[in-house]
């Protein structure tokens, strides 16, 4: 992670991700953030079925 002060304060500083349908796959369960059996479920499968995230 990139180092930096930041007001006389250590900082870790980083560049945010816009997850969108279009790469939610990639950047999230491909990503290996979460897998899709932690989150496609409940109100969320049908999305998830519709982007095609098994």
């Amino acid at each position: 992670s990139p180092d930096a002060t930041l007001f006389d304060t250590p900082s870790a500083l980083f560049v945010p991700t816009v997850v969108t349908k279009d790469n939610v796959k990639e950047v999230i369960f491909d990503g290996g953030i979460y897998k899709a059996s932690e989150v496609c479920t409940g109100e969320y499968k049908s999305g998830c079925d519709e982007l095609g995230i098994k």
